[in-house]
């Protein structure tokens, strides 16, 4: 019976052992188990912010897409607006030579009687030397040339799409005759251009494409300290520019 009670002590004290083993056994799975909560808390963390950066990566893609998009839209546009400008330039290159040969050919007959027609910078220019067109400080105009201005009228009344800008310009000779309110060069000029233009008026060539100007003695052609140089230098201008209306319009489109 000694022996028993001694053998079911020892196993009390092993079962004890055993439960503190199974105690302790516990207390670290239940720490595993918190350590696994608390991994898996912060993975899920992670993933969801992994999640967010990627979709604002994909965000920042989609928006770059679409404005790359809308640029190679507004690049096409404009592109196919320089296109059009190009075109509307090139036809207007070849009326203005279209329109050019055609002054020649209307003016051919007043060769070396004083009519130059030259382009430049795109506009055709019609010059006209005083001893054409007026006697010496006068502003009436001489029946030849008025027969050259109709015959350029007859030219550019059938061309509605241009602008046309008549100027009056004197030597540097100062003006002395004092006729009504004409003082000085600048009114000459200013008398002269509006001469020329009321005959173009007369001659049906439309007046609102019309505008008179004087320039008086400050844009000269000759030299002054000469005759010849003078001769050159009094004139009437007639500048002929295609109407840019079209291309500009585009132009502030872009």
């Amino acid at each position: 019976l000694s022996d028993l009670e001694n053998a079911l002590l020892q196993k009390d004290e092993e079962i004890a052992k055993l439960n503190q083993d199974i105690t302790n056994k516990q207390a670290e799975i239940d720490e595993l188990q918190n350590a696994f909560e608390a991994l898996a808390q912060d993975s899920s963390k992670e993933l969801q912010d992994n999640i967010d950066k990627n979709r604002d990566l994909l965000d920042q893609l989609a928006k770059s897409r679409s404005d790359l998009s809308t640029k190679e839209g507004e690049l096409a546009s404009k592109i196919s607006s320089i296109n059009e400008i190009e075109s509307l330039l090139a036809q207007q290159r070849q009326a203005i030579a279209n329109l050019k040969n055609s002054i020649d050919d209307a003016l051919r007959g007043f060769e070396g009687r004083g009519i130059t027609v030259y382009e430049k910078n795109g506009q055709i220019y019609v010059s006209m030397e005083n001893k054409l067109l007026f006697t010496s400080g006068k502003w009436d105009v001489r029946d030849e040339a008025k027969t050259a201005l109709n015959q350029l009228a007859n030219v550019l009344k059938k061309q509605s799409d241009l602008n046309i800008v008549i100027e009056g310009h004197t030597d540097s000779v100062p003006y002395n005759t004092k006729q009504g309110e004409v003082m000085d060069n600048w009114d000459l000029s200013v008398m002269r251009a509006t001469a020329v233009t009321k005959i173009l008026e007369g001659y049906n060539v439309r007046p609102t494409q019309m505008s008179a100007a004087g320039r008086s003695k400050f844009i000269p052609i000759g030299d002054n300290s000469s005759e010849s140089g003078k001769a050159k230098n009094r004139r009437v201008e007639i500048i002929i520019t295609p109407n840019l209306e079209k291309i500009n319009k585009i132009l502030n489109q872009i």
